[in-house]
């Protein structure tokens, strides 16, 4: 192999890098639906019987499954391993704000029983909303970076 030839694979590795970052996109319906996702897994903790706690945690899971389904079906990405760099420090904010809000929810149980917790998941909404997509731009960021 000559050099050109390297050099010519590696630019068509590096297009088609920055294509599959394209391609990552979710749809728009993802980020809400995962915010209302998190925001019930928050509010969870403040259902009182063990048969409805059973079925919203089953629903929970359900959820879940049909969210990574959809995320992979619509980018054909199958991998959700978590990148390092700028990503990560994304991801760990998007964590560190979601089990705040959830230890919010848990302390204010005491205080102000279900509202509490039920409180907390109606604010992790939005926050996921604005937080999540900031992640997946980073991750595609990070993926042209590395093209």
């Amino acid at each position: 192999m000559t050099r050109d030839e390297a050099e010519r694979r590696c630019a068509g590795i590096a297009e088609s890098r920055a294509a599959l970052a394209e391609q990552s996109i979710p749809p728009r319906s993802y980020y809400p639906a995962y915010g209302v996702w998190v925001g019930g897994m928050i509010a969870w903790v403040a259902l009182p019987w063990t048969w409805v706690r059973t079925a919203v945690a089953i629903a929970l899971v359900l959820g879940i499954i049909w969210l990574q389904g959809t995320y992979r079906d619509v980018s054909a990405l199958a991998d959700t391993s978590v990148p390092l760099g700028r990503p990560l420090g994304w991801l760990i904010a998007l964590l560190l704000v979601v089990v705040g809000l959830l230890l919010a929810g848990v302390a204010l149980q005491d205080v102000w029983g279900w509202v509490g917790p039920v409180l907390a998941g109606i604010v992790a909404v939005p926050v996921v909303i604005i937080l999540g997509p900031r992640y997946d731009a980073a991750v595609r960021a990070d993926e042209r970076g590395r093209a």
